[in-house]
């Protein structure tokens, strides 16, 4: 009976959240109004990009800007080098940690902190970005209906399935 309720409570929330979906755009990023980057900076995408396709990784790049210079690259890698983190924003920040400290890039003014990459970030990439503060990120292409709607179920699911230890003594 237990477990019949909480199916039932998980269907009526779905069902809920894909109605939403219907009446909300799905990212707000897809109302807002392009940006414009440079012509080198889309260049270097576009080589890093054929870079990792030429790797047997799926084709997408990063960049991570400072005042418009570039201070980190990276590309797809969890296939070439088998990297579960091996996303190009992974590796883009990644990139710049190796020629700046942690609390160098956290006095960055994140004002003049831009990350763009040829598709748009992943969960776990969004989490990094949010943990760095890294405020300003822009994408060429964006992710299909069917792939937010599988992170949609798959976000909901997680909160069913995690669970907080009780502390031996803690009643």
């Amino acid at each position: 009976m237990r477990r019949l309720r909480k199916v039932f409570i998980f269907a009526a929330i779905m069902l809920m959240m894909g109605l939403l979906l219907l009446f909300i755009p799905i990212t707000i990023s897809s109302i807002r109004p392009g940006i414009s980057i440079k012509q080198e900076h889309f260049d270097s995408l576009m080589a890093l990009q054929d870079m990792a396709a030429q790797l047997g990784e799926y084709p997408v790049s990063a960049l991570v800007l400072y005042k418009d210079s570039i201070i980190g690259a990276g590309i797809n890698t969890f296939r070439h080098k088998n990297e579960p983190l091996g996303h190009a924003e992974i590796n883009a920040i990644e990139n710049v940690f190796e020629s700046m400290h942690y609390f160098d890039f956290r006095a960055l003014s994140r004002d003049s902190l831009v990350l763009i990459t040829s598709y748009e970030p992943c969960p776990m990439c969004k989490g990094v970005m949010v943990h760095l503060d890294i405020k300003k990120v822009y994408y060429l292409q964006p992710k299909k209906m069917r792939y937010r709607l599988q992170y949609l179920r798959k976000n909901l699911v997680f909160y069913f399935r995690v669970r907080r230890i009780n502390v031996p003594g803690d009643q």
